[in-house]
């Protein structure tokens, strides 16, 4: 949000945002829409010096409670092609409702819910960012970043369920054969490389150098984080250890985290397959 903002937004939002006395939530996907710049539908009519703003958004993050939204809507059409803008709509904003919360049986610390937007009133200073480019500038770069965070949790998450499978072995007085020893040590090597990546993919965004290569880092850690778990699920079977409440609820977690937005890295994926076969 910071890199987005003018002078007065910083002032007004940032200290609260930045000490967490107020919580911001992305507003970009829509219900039976997905994030599809193509497929969105809320939109920005500007009239009278003030923008009214109607749609509907899904899957918010922290959207319960949320302070403030960070809403993207369409504001103009070029070529076909649609203009969205990022505003910055209070969550107590007339026009603005919270639909119910998501009954999603992941993530409990951070509650999803959507909001609806009838003719929510703004004025031109909730603009963040640059008019009509929000897409590019914001949604797209939010990506990377919501990629590579998520893999704190992740593999803070993995951490745990070694530690499930070590303690289990070792209360369980378990004598691994040599191909359970070589599947454990994989499976934790795997772990350190992923970390590895992570730190290198966090220097790279910082520095903004080279995005094609960080594309791919992430493409590869979220690849490896996938089957990182089905080599965990295999190993923990074939050991026979028996699964309790607090392994599956963190497999469930983790294999709902390394699926996310699975069709976007998809469609990056097969970008990046043209780009070696000189297609672009």
């Amino acid at each position: 949000m910071g890199g987005h903002t003018t002078t007065e937004q910083k002032k007004l939002y940032l200290p609260e945002l930045a000490s967490g006395q107020k919580t911001a939530s992305l507003a970009i996907s829509e219900p039976g829409r997905g994030n599809h710049p193509k497929s969105l539908q809320t939109a920005a009519v500007f009239r009278d010096g003030f923008w009214y703003i109607t749609g509907e958004k899904s899957y918010l993050s922290n959207g319960p409670f949320a302070d403030l939204f960070i809403v993207l809507a369409i504001t103009g059409i070029t070529n076909n092609i649609k203009e969205y803008t990022a505003f910055i709509i209070p969550a107590d904003s007339p026009g603005l409702t919270r639909t119910q919360p998501l009954p999603l049986k992941v993530f409990k610390p951070s509650p999803h819910c959507g909001i609806k937007l009838e003719n929510c009133k703004v004025p031109d200073s909730s603009i963040l960012g640059e008019k009509g480019k929000a897409y590019k500038s914001i949604a797209i770069p939010f990506r990377d970043a919501e990629d590579l965070l998520i893999m704190g949790p992740v593999l803070g998450c993995k951490a745990a369920l070694m530690k499930i499978i070590t303690e289990n072995i070792i209360h369980k007085n378990l004598m691994l054969n040599h191909e359970l020893k070589t599947e454990l040590g994989m499976i934790h090597s795997s772990i350190l490389a992923m970390r590895t990546l992570c730190l290198d993919a966090a220097v790279m965004m910082d520095s903004q150098d080279d995005p094609e290569e960080l594309a791919c880092i992430l493409l590869a850690v979220k690849a490896m984080a996938d089957k990182n778990l089905d080599n965990m699920e295999s190993f923990y079977k074939n050991a026979g250890l028996e699964e309790n409440p607090e392994w599956r609820r963190i497999m469930d977690d983790l294999r709902f985290a390394v699926r996310l937005a699975e069709n976007i890295r998809r469609i990056r994926a097969e970008k990046q397959a043209d780009i070696i076969l000189g297609k672009r």
